[in-house]
């Protein structure tokens, strides 16, 4: 096999790898000056939950064909948004903007781990020793309250009285999850890159605070791993034409 043939198919075997996990995450990364439109899901609850977001690619009167959309929630407890209401992607990165808090190792992982079941269709998921369901519409609203609480303790709220009135099988996932970020958030020191998730910083058209929700970027980690199979393959192949 020559090695022009050899880079060809190591190429194509890393990307179907790479892409079969994450179809989602290759075709809709959230940048700045995007603009967006957010709309209600299952589990919401006050003003988090899981949300659906959609940006404007062609048409302006927001057909759904002309949209890419993804799934998140919310970061902050104080913040708000309209459903329907067009915003602008003021900035994604690590920090809220509203009250300055910092992206932590755990609700990054929490994140992560929900959304690679999302994208890559499953029809549940098991997130820190807690089941998490996308197949039956019921309970992922369910599901989707106990990770929205555990996502804002992550981020340092008080979330004591939202989940005290929840009902007893949401409290018991949340509080697994919250164990699970509390812990991950006070001894993790290797995860410098979240996981491949950042904070995304919404305005409203005329610059006024709208709301902070968790997007997934492309991760150092993938990005490097294609670096690797391509200077593998040429080291290869200058192996041969020395000999």
């Amino acid at each position: 096999m020559s090695y022009r043939t050899l880079l060809v198919v190591a190429l194509v075997a890393f990307a179907t790898c790479l892409t079969s996990a994450k179809v989602a995450e290759a075709s809709f990364i959230v940048k700045a000056g995007d603009l967006i439109r957010l709309e209600s899901t299952n589990g919401r609850i006050s003003n988090g939950g899981e949300f659906l977001y959609k940006r404007n690619t062609v048409d302006a009167n927001w057909n759904s064909t002309s949209l890419d959309s993804a799934r998140t929630f919310c970061c902050e407890m104080t913040e708000f948004m309209s459903f329907g209401t067009t915003y602008k992607v003021a900035s994604v990165g690590t920090t809220t903007v509203a009250t300055g808090k910092t992206l932590k190792a755990g609700v990054a992982s929490l994140y992560r781990q929900w959304y690679d079941g999302m994208v890559s269709n499953q029809s549940s998921v098991t997130i820190a020793g807690a089941q998490y369901i996308y197949n039956n519409d019921t309970q992922r609203g369910r599901d989707a309250r106990a990770l929205q609480i555990a996502i804002w303790k992550g981020m340092g709220f008080d979330t004591t009285s939202v989940l005290n009135a929840e009902a007893a099988d949401i409290k018991t996932k949340a509080s697994t999850w919250i164990t699970y970020v509390t812990d991950m958030n006070s001894n993790s020191n290797s995860t410098s890159d979240l996981f491949g998730i950042r904070i995304m910083n919404l305005k409203t058209l005329g610059g006024g605070e709208a709301q902070d929700q968790l997007t997934a970027v492309p991760e150092p980690g993938s990005l490097g791993a294609v670096f690797c199979v391509v200077a593998g393959v040429g080291a290869f192949a200058r192996r041969k034409r020395t000999r």
